[in-house]
């Protein structure tokens, strides 16, 4: 896959951060603005990777393995955010010792 493709493929975390936010934030109320602007982030990423066009053995592969990866990382913003951000811990404390995370 070339590396244009992975890198639009990658973009689509915020995408999978704000639906995962509409579902699991009840403070983060989705707006018909933040909607659309989703639905097209998502037609754009569709229409930049043609993923209906050639060699769709490998390429239509690696394009669910690049969505699967933004869908483990998206929801992740949203697990810190409900579950880990009245710990006030800095990043680098989060990073150091992940065992803040599991109590």
């Amino acid at each position: 896959m070339p590396s244009s493709i992975a890198s639009l493929l990658s973009g689509s975390i915020p995408i999978f951060t704000f639906l995962g936010a509409a579902l699991f934030l009840p403070e983060e109320r989705p707006t018909k603005q933040r909607a659309l602007g989703v639905a097209l982030g998502f037609a754009g990423i569709a229409l930049s990777t043609r993923p209906w066009q050639g060699g769709m053995n490998i390429f239509f592969i690696g394009i669910l393995w690049m969505f699967a990866g933004s869908l483990g990382v998206g929801p992740s913003f949203v697990y810190v955010r409900r579950f880990l951000s009245h710990l006030k811990l800095s990043p680098y404390e989060v990073m150091r010792n992940p065992s803040h995370c599991l109590r």
